[in-house]
């Protein structure tokens, strides 16, 4: 809404534009066209239509006002006064004085008009701009409040936010901020107690007293009426009160020359700090030299002071402040580089890293374990054979660079597979999950605490490898071997340890044990228990890192790991739970070799290279099944470790006997027992030697006699099945070996 006070007339007024601005310029340019025209307006002034010319003696006066009244929503109403238009007074209201009465005076009167129309025109323009500017405001004001206080409306269109929240601070600045100022609020109050002792005033008596003692003496001097025995007494009395002081009197000279008292020592043969002297050395002048060594002395002794508690201060505050900022941000951060240098150098060892207690105030605490976490995760997802790609990541410098060309090591590669899976799996559906990841922990824990390390997960199958240390192989032309050292046949022993008792523990297992009731699987497949597959080789692989640089995957290739998975899967073939090469069974000690059977010699697919197959007689049928673990997983794993560390420490000073272990575990000397029969062994071993030999008449009446022995015995009815394909007759082609077919 717009309103106008009276005195404007004909004129269309906009909210944003100033009537009394617009009526200035018009008023101008009527008077810039009057004098182009020699003093006559041929033109209307459009402000002035209605009112009297310009020429007719009339003057310019701004007297009135305009109001403009902004309403917005919520009846806001921001007013804006404004001074009015020029308002043209009539001739007779200004009386007779502004009338000329000659050429002269006119022309004068219209140069004083014209200076007059100058100043107001440079004025209005002023005036129009602060006008604009007063204007613009409101309306910025007007469109903030609309848009804060609008109730329901939206925001205006083209309006936009640009405030940005400001960043939180952290648990830590505000510990640290906090602290400093409870620091120098405490050294401020210190300092405010303790520096006005270490001044000379709070010591001893500053005062120079004998300055106005001289003063005294001298205007009695000077003073005729005064006696000079009472001036004597003075000086006196001055002698007597500094004799005790800190500032003792040693020379008085009176203005007359005469000397009235000098102690020793003589002030002249003392240095000038060390004296004080009021007066002057000559006549008239009295002069009075007083001892100030003691003051200097205990002046000097509190600045000596003053400047050892200023540093003690200062080394204090410095320790005080930086204790904070060392413990909060400094040592986090010198652990936080260890631990990376750590997991640069033994990558491996991020999994043994132990997590801070998080505080409230400690958010370094936080960094420090998500480090810690991510270095365990990177551990656990690359495994011992991404070792190598995260300490050469880690420790360069530069890009990112996973895809690192291979080594070429030797190690010992195990399978293991889940039999009956696909009927589990759509069993179980989600649980499935849980079936699989159970299993994974017992075959991770003993094949981790028996030195090994799990390097693949295949749904139903798991990789496992045990990796020679390079000091225990020999580089060939184009090969690898193994020395015959103990630590080799210590850690081939420890290989086939770790699978029997992957196998005892999954027939024990008390969380394994209630898929045996599970109605969904006993219906499916009666009598159902866990059973697994194992198959061990050793041989060279080639380590790295396999993918690219969307997903990578840390693992091994070899024909080795091929053979190892084949000899897993052949063990449903032989209906035995363990396959071994006889690459393997050449590493084991002698006293673990007598727990292996010899069962065949065969070709793999994939390869011509005869293979000779061992295998180890489990029983389980004797084993106790286990109650669930007592012990926290933390303390679980920190047990495990403190074992397998112990482990590794004794094989590699070879001082682990292997083969004690299998005498000494109970589990194994439970399902080891009917393994050892000497007369089964017996009579199998001269089969074995009748089939390879090429007489498989008498390997026939061999088997049968095993199987006497034991009906179920796997070994025994593959190799008489398969003899039975030639009726008992070896090919003419037989060489001691065969080809294993199945995959």
């Amino acid at each position: 809404m717009l309103e106008t006070n009276q005195g404007v007339t004909g004129t269309s007024l906009h909210p944003h534009h100033s009537p009394s601005l617009q009526s200035l310029t018009n008023l101008v340019d009527h008077i810039a066209k009057f004098k182009r025209h020699g003093g006559h307006s041929h033109s209307p002034s459009p402000v002035l239509s209605r009112r009297p010319s310009i020429g007719a003696g009339i003057e310019p006066r701004r007297n009135k006002s305009m109001t403009m009244s902004f309403k917005g929503p919520g009846e806001l109403e921001k007013k804006l006064n404004l001074e009015d238009k020029d308002e043209v007074i009539p001739l007779s209201e200004q009386g007779q004085n502004h009338i000329p009465k000659s050429p002269s005076q006119f022309a004068n009167k219209r140069k004083e008009s014209d200076n007059s129309i100058a100043v107001s025109a440079t004025a209005a323009n002023k005036k129009k701009l602060d006008t604009s500017k007063t204007l613009n405001t409101s309306k910025t004001m007007k469109t903030s409040l609309t848009a804060s206080i609008g109730g329901g409306g939206g925001k205006k269109k083209g309006a936009s936010s640009t405030t940005e929240a400001a960043p939180k601070e952290s648990r830590v600045g505000k510990t640290i901020s906090d602290g400093f100022t409870k620091k120098v609020i405490f050294i401020v109050i210190l300092n405010l107690l303790v520096v006005p002792l270490l001044t000379g005033d709070n010591w001893i008596n500053t005062e120079r007293s004998y300055v106005g003692d001289v003063d005294m003496i001298q205007a009695m001097w000077a003073n005729n009426t005064i006696d000079r025995s009472d001036i004597d007494a003075v000086v006196h009395d001055v002698i007597a009160r500094h004799l005790k002081s800190h500032t003792p009197i040693l020379y008085i000279r009176m203005p007359n020359g005469t000397v009235v008292y000098q102690a020793e020592p003589d002030y002249k043969s003392l240095r000038k700090t060390a004296v004080d002297k009021v007066g002057d050395d000559t006549p008239p002048e009295m002069l009075l030299v007083a001892d100030i060594r003691i003051y200097n002395k205990v002046t000097d002794a509190t600045n000596i002071g003053r400047t050892i508690y200023v540093c003690l201060v200062l080394g204090f505050g410095a320790w005080l402040f930086s204790k904070d900022t060392n413990s909060l941000v400094l040592r986090p951060l010198e652990r936080m580089i260890e631990k990376v240098n750590r997991i640069a150098v033994a990558p491996l060892s991020a999994k043994r890293e132990h997590l801070m207690e998080e505080t409230h105030d400690r958010e370094t605490a936080v960094l420090e374990n998500a480090l810690t976490k991510l270095g365990t995760l990177l551990a656990l997802g690359f495994g011992d054979a991404g070792a190598g790609i995260i300490a050469a990541n880690i420790a360069q410098a530069g890009d990112l660079d996973p895809l690192l060309s291979g080594e070429k090591v030797m190690a010992i590669f195990g399978f293991c597979d889940i039999r009956n899976f696909t009927d589990a799996t759509e069993v179980l559906q989600e649980d499935v999950m849980v079936f699989v990841n159970s299993i994974a922990n017992i075959v991770h824990d003993k094949v981790d605490k028996y030195g090994g390390s799990a390097n693949k997960n295949i749904g139903d199958a798991f990789l496992l490898v045990w990796k020679f240390p390079h000091s225990e192989v020999e580089e060939l032309e184009d090969d690898l071997q193994l020395k015959n050292t103990d630590l080799v046949s210590g850690m081939s022993d420890l290989a086939l340890f770790s699978f029997l008792k992957i196998f005892a523990k999954v027939n024990q297992s008390y969380v394994l044990r209630k898929y045996r009731k599970n109605p969904k699987l006993v219906q499916r497949l009666p009598n159902y228990r866990v059973r697994m597959g194992f198959g061990l080789h050793v041989g060279w692989a080639i380590e790295g890192a396999i993918g690219s640089d969307y997903k990578i995957d840390a693992s091994y290739l070899s024909p080795n790991v091929n053979i190892a998975s084949r000899l897993e899967a052949a063990t449903k073939q032989y209906g035995v739970p363990l396959l071994i090469s006889g690459d393997l069974f050449s590493l084991f000690s002698e006293e673990v070799q007598n727990y292996c059977r010899k069962l065949d010699v065969v070709t793999v697919k994939g390869s011509q290279v005869p293979l000779t197959l061992y295998s180890v007689d489990i029983d389980p049928s004797e084993l106790k099944d286990k109650g669930p673990s007592k012990r926290h997983r933390k303390e679980r794993i920190s047990r495990h470790e403190i074992k397998k560390q112990k482990i590794m420490e004794m094989i590699w000073e070879g001082r682990l006997s292997t083969h004690l272990m299998f005498e000494k575990d109970r589990d194994l000397k439970l399902m080891l027992r009917k393994g050892m029969e000497g007369e089964f062994r017996t009579i199998w071993n001269e089969g074995m030697e009748s089939y390879i030999n090429g007489d498989w008449k008498k390997a026939r009446f061999a088997f049968d006699k095993c199987l006497i022995l034991r009906e179920d015995d796997g070994p025994s009815k593959t190799l008489l099945n398969h003899m039975k394909t030639t009726a008992y007759q070896a090919p003419e082609d037989w060489r001691g070996f065969r080809e294993l077919t199945d995959k």
